[in-house]
């Protein structure tokens, strides 16, 4: 686990008259209680000659030695009780690793290492002590692992997506930022911030939280709107995070989607077509009479129409979106699917009503009536022998 501890020791910000000294980045991952291996890396240092890094150590129990990860100086070397590091013509990454040993039990609270940096430009030579880190693994700061996040679509239309983000894990007081590339020929509109701060750029979407309430998990949706002809599972998508907590600061890209099963708008038959049984209803008026058990007809007929069905569970948002507007509705779950039905009403007339409004106010266009008695749901001629009531197609 890495743990980056910035450095803000600048000992010496103008060690001479307009040379600035180079800031001091570490990183350390405790292997156990007597091993660290510490990554240091120097900011702001420009066009030198010569530049030489040198750690010291300031206990006699703690032992330094080169970390083969390193990246590309010109030479090193062991001297005493500290490592040097050296780099030649314009270094482009001061960057070093090394491997920090406690000779005793554990690092105790006087062993630390000290940094400095020598450096030859235009013929003049400088040098700064950049501070010191205290190897005391029990004062280190907690560790956080980066959040992940999982990006899902849903094709809502041939050129049309909804993508939620979910930063998972994010601890209280965390800065988050979150840049979702926008694909060249779609328009973004965001239909949840979820407490975000929203930022615009030529081809991103922004999402920040400058402090994280409390330890959650960040969800914020938007839909895409695509140029006719674009195909939405064919669309490449792209995210940075830059994260921040306490002294710890990563980015990472993400370009991975995970596409959920699209929603259907299923075109059931509402069984109306078929051929009543001639015992139960009147043929010569069309019209659907009183069953011979009058304690069956006396059951709690209700009907509803259905807008749309999938495999997982859409919130009242979601459900928004899909529909283009927002319906009170309820579930209906059997065998996997999710069945989404407007509120119920008792007259199969109310329930024509309301599905060519749904038709008409809604993207739900296959929308279409369905029946159920005590809660369990029935075909539509079904309920209407139970109800006595007329159907017209």
């Amino acid at each position: 686990m890495i743990t980056p501890i910035l450095l803000p020791f600048l000992a010496f910000l103008f060690a001479t008259i307009g040379q600035p000294a180079p800031v001091a980045e570490w990183s350390s991952e405790c292997i156990d209680d007597r091993h660290q291996i510490l990554q240091l890396d120097l900011l702001g240092v420009d066009r030198v000659d010569l530049g030489k890094l040198s750690i010291f150590s300031s206990h006699a129990n703690t032992r330094i030695s080169h970390y083969e990860g390193s990246s590309d100086f010109d030479k090193h070397w062991k001297e005493n009780a500290s490592w040097h590091w050296m780099w030649s013509r314009n270094p482009q990454n001061v960057s070093v690793q090394f491997l920090v040993e406690s000779v005793g039990s554990s690092f105790g609270k006087d062993e630390s290492l000290t940094i400095t940096w020598e450096q030859v430009r235009g013929g003049e030579r400088h040098s700064w002590t950049l501070g010191s880190l205290a190897l005391d693994a029990q004062n280190d700061p907690p560790t956080h692992q980066t959040p992940k996040v999982q990006r899902r679509a849903l094709e809502l239309a041939p050129s049309t997506v909804m993508v939620s983000l979910d930063i998972q894990d994010v601890p209280q007081g965390a800065f988050v930022k979150w840049s979702e590339y926008v694909p060249e020929g779609c328009t973004c509109e965001v239909l949840e911030h979820d407490g975000s701060s929203l930022r615009h750029t030529s081809n991103a979407q922004v999402f920040l939280w400058f402090e994280v309430a409390a330890q959650r998990t960040l969800q914020p949706t938007y839909r895409l709107t695509c140029m006719k002809g674009m195909v939405a599972r064919e669309l490449t998508f792209d995210g940075t995070l830059e994260y921040a907590f306490g002294t710890e600061s990563k980015t990472s890209h993400i370009a991975l989607v995970e596409w959920d099963l699209p929603v259907e708008f299923p075109n059931e038959s509402m069984e109306l077509n078929q051929s009543p049984d001639p015992q139960s209803v009147e043929t010569s008026t069309g019209r659907a009479v009183e069953s011979t058990t009058d304690a069956k007809s006396r059951r709690d007929v209700r009907y509803a129409v259905q807008l749309l069905a999938n495999h997982r569970d859409l919130s009242s948002d979601e459900l928004a979106v899909h529909l283009g507007s927002n319906i009170s509705h309820h579930i209906f779950r059997h065998e996997g699917w999710r069945k989404y039905l407007t509120d119920e009403v008792h007259t199969y007339s109310d329930a024509q009503t309301l599905r060519s409004e749904m038709w008409t106010t809604t993207a739900a266009k296959d929308a279409f009536v369905t029946a159920s008695v005590d809660g369990e749901r029935i075909s539509v001629q079904e309920a209407l022998l139970l109800s006595n009531q007329i159907w017209t197609p």
